[in-house]
C-alpha cells in the first residue's frame, strides 16, 4: 500500500462517523467503517486501521485525549505500524513500496506452499521475488504472507481432520484476515494432500462456470433418476399420498416453475423430481379425497357434534346437579 492511501484513510478514519464510507479511487468494492470498544475501525485489503482509543490510560491514549491528536494504529498479521497526525512515525512491512499486499495466487503457487509447509527440508517459499519463512506455532508449521496464514493442521486436536492427519494426510488451513466488501465464509480456504476442497479470497479460481463433463453429467444423472423413477411407479404402482388443500390457494405458477430458472443449491434437486411432485400434487384433488371420506360406512351426516364445555361452565353444573341430588334424597 502507498503511503498516501494510508494516510487518506488515517484522515477520513478520524473525520467521519461509524457507518459512513471511506473513499479511496485505488479500491472498487465498499470500505465500511465500524467500532468496537467506541473506537473506530476499518479494513482496507488486508490492514486494519484502528482508532486509538482516548480512554486508554496508555501514553498514546492521553496524547489522544488531552492534546487531541489524531493517532491510527495498522495491524496486518504480526506486523504493525503508527501514524500521528500527518506523518508515519512506525512504519511497517505493509507500506512497503516492494511489497504487494494482497495479491491473488494461482493453483500452481498455492500448491507449492502446501507441499512446502508439509516438507520439513523446506524452510521458506518464495512468491514473485519475495521470500517468506517458515515459523511455527504450537508444534504447527505456518506460513504467513500478506496478513495471510498457511498453517499446518494440528495432530493433538480431537477433530476429524485432525484424525486424517495421524494417518499422513497433508492438512492445510489458509486464513486470510478480513476483508472489507466480502462476505465472511470466504475468509478461510482448506486444502487436503492434491486437492484445494475450499476456496478463499487468495485463491484465483474462476469456480461459477460450469464445463460441458459436469453438464453431461447432470444430464445423465437426470435420465437415469428419470428411468428409476417410472421402473418404480411400473413395478409398484404406487403414488406418494398428499395432503388435501384448497384449490383457492394453490398457485398454479409454483406448481409449473423449473429448476432451470431457479438459483442453485448445494442440495438441487433435478427437474424429474418436481415434475413427478406437481404430478401427485394433481393426482389426488380435494374433491376425491372429500369424496371417499363422504363415502366411508363409519360417517354419518345424522351425527351432531359433541359440545365441548370451559372449566367456567362445566363448575356451576356441578354444582347445580349437586344441588339436585340432594333435594331428591
Amino acid at each position: 500500500m502507498k503511503t498516501s492511501t494510508a494516510l487518506s484513510v488515517h484522515h477520513q478514519l478520524h473525520n467521519k462517523q461509524v457507518g459512513d464510507f471511506i473513499d479511496l479511487p485505488s479500491v472498487s468494492y465498499p470500505i465500511l467503517l465500524r467500532s468496537c470498544n467506541q473506537c473506530k475501525y476499518t479494513f482496507v485489503e488486508n490492514i486494519c486501521f484502528i482508532e486509538q482509543n482516548p480512554k486508554s490510560n496508555s501514553e498514546y491514549g492521553t496524547r489522544a485525549s488531552h492534546h487531541g491528536e489524531k493517532i491510527t494504529w495498522m495491524v496486518m498479521g504480526t506486523q504493525w505500524g503508527l501514524i500521528i497526525g500527518d506523518s508515519i512515525e512506525t512504519s511497517c512491512q505493509a507500506l512497503d513500496c516492494h511489497t504487494t499486499s494482497f495479491v491473488k495466487l494461482d493453483d500452481t503457487t498455492i500448491m507449492n506452499i502446501h507441499h512446502s509447509l508439509h516438507n520439513s527440508t523446506h524452510k521458506q517459499v518464495e512468491i514473485e521475488g519475495q521470500v517468506f519463512e517458515k515459523k511455527t506455532n504450537k508444534q504447527c508449521h505456518y506460513f504467513e504472507i500478506n496478513g495471510t496464514k498457511f498453517m499446518q493442521q494440528n495432530k493433538q486436536k480431537n477433530s476429524e481432520y485432525a484424525k486424517k492427519a495421524k494417518k499422513g494426510h497433508k492438512i492445510t488451513w489458509v486464513m486470510v484476515s478480513n476483508v472489507a466488501g466480502f462476505k465472511g465464509h470466504k475468509s478461510w480456504g482448506l486444502i487436503v494432500d492434491e486437492v484445494i476442497e475450499k476456496d478463499c479470497l487468495i485463491f484465483q479460481r474462476n469456480t461459477s462456470e460450469t464445463t460441458p463433463s459436469s453438464t453431461n453429467h447432470n444430464h445423465n444423472s437426470i435420465q437415469t433418476l428419470d428411468h428409476s423413477s417410472h421402473e418404480e411407479h411400473e413395478n409398484y404402482g404406487l403414488e406418494a399420498p398428499s395432503t388435501p388443500v384448497k384449490s383457492s390457494k394453490v398457485d398454479s405458477s409454483l406448481l409449473k416453475r423449473s429448476l432451470s430458472n431457479s438459483s442453485p443449491s448445494l442440495f438441487a434437486s433435478p427437474s424429474s423430481s418436481l415434475s413427478s411432485s406437481t404430478e401427485q400434487v394433481h393426482s389426488t384433488r380435494p374433491s376425491d379425497c372429500c369424496s371417499k371420506l363422504q363415502a366411508s360406512p363409519f360417517s354419518s351426516s345424522d351425527a351432531s357434534p359433541i359440545p365441548v364445555r370451559s372449566r367456567k361452565t362445566r363448575t356451576p353444573i356441578r354444582k347445580r346437579r349437586k344441588n339436585i341430588s340432594s333435594l331428591n334424597h
